[in-house]
C-alpha cells in the first residue's frame, strides 16, 4: 500500500499533465497510476485517446491529410453521461500522441443532434462547396430530432483542414423515408461512385451519388445469420486489393455479442456496384472482448491497398456509463491495421497494432514463469503459445487477471481485477475460439486499464477494460515464451 504522502503526490503530478495523451510516454512512464484512492486521472491511459474531459463514444469522421491523422468522435461537453451529441476532434502525427482541438460540429437547432458519420476529402471538388486549389472536407453524419424521434442524413464541409465546419443549405441530403432507425453514414469510393453505407432497422441500405449532394438509394442488405435483437450501427463496406478486390461489410450491434453487450460483426461478400451479396455461412465478429464497438477505418490513410486503418470505442453499452472514471469517461481503442486473408474455405479479417506502436517500447526482457512488472500497467507481450498456456497478473491489493488458452478457446477472466461491481456483467468470463492450430502467436498490449489481445497472427482479438485497485506487480506464466517490454 502506499502512504499517503506518495498518494498526494501522485495526485499532483497527474493534474499537471496534459491528460489528452498527448505528453511523452517518458512523462507518463514516471508517474504512478494507481493507489487506494480513486481520483480523477487514477484509470487514464498513457497511449490510447481519451477526451481531456466528459463523455465520448464513436468515433467519427477520420482522416488522413499533410501528415496528420484525424480523429472525431461522439462527444458530450457537459458531463460524462451521455448527451446531446456534439462532435469532438483531435489531431496527431504517430496515432499515440494526440492534440485536441475544439468542437468541430455543434447540433442544430432544427434538425438535431449529431450523431455518427464520416468524412472524405473532395479532391476534385465534385459539390462545388470549395475550390480545386482548396477542395473542400465532407462530413456525413446523422440528425437526430429528438421531438419527432426522426433521423436524416446532413453534410457540413470545412475548407480549413477540418477544424471549423459550416453546414450545407441543402440539409438533409437523405430525407427518413419512414423508419425510426435510419443512420450512421459511411462513405466510400467503390471505384465509380460515391457509396453512403446506412444502418435501418437491422439491414444495411446503399446510396450512390456523383457530387457528395444528391443522393440515390441503391439496395438493402439483411442476412439470416447477422445479429436479429441488437440494433445495427456504425455500418462500413471495405474494399481490400490484392490482385482480386474482396468486400467486406463491417455492422456493429448494440446487443448480444458473443460476451455479452455492444459488439461488431462482418459480412464478406462482394459489391457489384449497386449491391452487397454475401454467401457466408457462419456469423463472424470482428473483436471477442466485450469491450471495442463502433469501429470504423481512417479515409485516405498512408497504407496500401490491402490494407485498412481502423479504431473503436473501447467500451460497451452494457456499463458505459457506470464505469469508475469520472472526469472524462471512454477511451478509443489503439490504431489497428486491418487486412483480409483466406484461411481455410473463408475470408477473415485480421487485427495488428499500428507499427508505430513499437516506438514506445524501451526496456525488454525474457518472459520467465515469475515476472516482476514495471509497476505501471504499461507493457506489451510478444510469444508463441502451445495448446494450453495461462497468465496471472497479480498486485499487492490482492487483485488478480487470469488470461489463459485451452486447444480451442482464449479466455479473459477480470471477475477478481478490482472494480467489477458497478455492473453485474462485468465480471462474467470472456472467450473467444480459435481458427488455427500452428500459428499461435499472441501480442498482448496493457495500458493502465486495458487489455487488447492479438492472437494467431491477429485472427482472433479480444478487447477488455479491466480495474484494478492497485497496479499488477507480478505475473506468472506458464507454457509461454517470448518477450516483455515496458512502455
Amino acid at each position: 500500500m502506499m502512504n499517503t504522502l506518495r498518494i498526494l503526490t501522485s495526485i499532483c503530478l497527474l493534474y499537471t499533465l496534459n491528460s489528452c495523451s498527448n505528453a511523452s510516454s517518458k512523462e507518463l512512464s514516471d508517474v504512478t497510476y494507481f493507489n487506494t484512492i480513486d481520483t480523477a486521472e487514477a484509470y487514464r491511459p498513457m497511449f490510447h485517446y481519451t477526451p481531456k474531459q466528459n463523455w465520448m463514444n464513436d468515433p467519427n469522421g477520420m482522416f488522413y491529410s499533410d501528415g496528420k491523422y484525424h480523429l472525431y468522435y461522439q462527444y458530450y461537453p457537459e458531463g460524462n453521461q451521455w448527451g446531446p451529441m456534439h462532435w469532438g476532434h483531435s489531431s496527431s502525427h504517430d496515432l499515440y500522441n494526440w492534440t485536441e482541438h475544439d468542437i468541430a460540429i455543434y447540433p442544430d437547432s432544427v434538425l438535431g443532434y449529431i450523431f455518427s458519420g464520416s468524412m472524405v476529402i473532395d479532391s476534385n471538388n465534385l459539390s462545388g462547396l470549395g475550390t480545386k486549389q482548396n477542395p473542400p472536407l465532407i462530413a456525413m453524419y446523422t440528425h437526430h430530432q429528438s421531438e419527432t424521434e426522426l433521423q436524416y442524413q446532413s453534410i457540413s464541409y470545412s475548407l480549413d483542414g477540418g477544424m471549423t465546419f459550416s453546414p450545407y443549405e441543402g440539409n438533409p441530403v437523405i430525407s427518413n423515408p419512414g423508419l425510426k432507425d435510419f443512420r450512421d453514414p459511411k462513405i466510400v469510393w467503390d471505384g465509380r461512385q460515391w457509396i453512403s453505407v446506412l444502418t435501418v432497422g437491422q439491414a444495411v441500405s446503399f446510396y450512390a451519388s456523383q457530387d457528395l449532394l444528391h443522393w440515390e438509394k441503391l439496395s438493402e442488405f439483411q442476412h439470416p445469420l447477422g445479429s436479429q435483437t441488437g440494433v445495427w450501427e456504425c455500418p462500413e463496406l471495405l474494399f481490400f486489393e490484392d490482385g482480386n478486390t474482396k468486400a467486406i461489410l463491417i455492422v456493429s450491434v448494440g446487443d448480444q455479442s458473443p460476451n455479452g453487450g455492444s459488439g461488431t460483426q462482418y459480412f464478406t461478400g462482394k459489391w457489384d456496384g449497386t449491391k452487397f451479396v454475401s454467401n457466408q455461412e457462419d456469423l463472424k465478429w470482428l473483436d471477442y472482448g466485450r469491450d471495442n464497438y463502433a469501429g470504423v477505418t481512417w479515409h485516405n490513410a498512408p497504407l496500401n491497398n490491402d490494407k485498412k486503418l481502423f479504431i473503436g470505442w473501447m467500451s460497451n453499452w452494457k456499463y458505459a456509463t457506470k464505469v469508475p472514471t469520472y472526469k472524462w469517461r471512454s477511451s478509443m481503442t489503439i490504431p489497428r491495421i486491418v487486412e483480409c486473408i483466406h484461411h481455410g474455405e473463408h475470408d477473415y479479417l485480421v487485427q495488428k497494432p499500428h507499427p508505430n506502436l513499437k516506438n514506445l517500447r524501451k526496456n525488454q526482457h525474457p518472459i520467465q514463469p515469475v515476472n516482476t512488472l514495471n509497476g505501471s500497467n504499461t507493457m506489451e507481450w510478444l510469444f508463441d503459445g502451445g495448446q494450453d498456456w495461462s497468465i496471472t497478473f497479480s498486485s499487492d491489493a490482492g487483485d488478480t487477471l487470469n488470461i489463459y488458452n485451452t486447444a480451442d478457446s482464449v479466455f479473459i477472466d477480470r471477475s477478481l481485477c478490482g472494480k467489477v461491481t458497478f455492473d453485474e456483467s462485468f465480471a462474467q468470463i470472456q472467450s473467444a475460439p480459435k481458427r488455427k492450430i500452428q500459428n499461435q502467436s499472441v501480442r498482448l498490449i496493457m495500458d493502465v486499464t486495458s487489455i487488447e489481445l492479438f492472437c494467431e497472427d491477429g485472427l482472433t482479438t479480444m478487447t477488455s477494460l479491466i480495474f484494478p485497485n492497485e497496479a499488477f506487480n507480478v505475473a506468472t506464466t506458464e507454457g509461454i515464451e517470448g518477450t516483455i517490454y515496458d512502455y
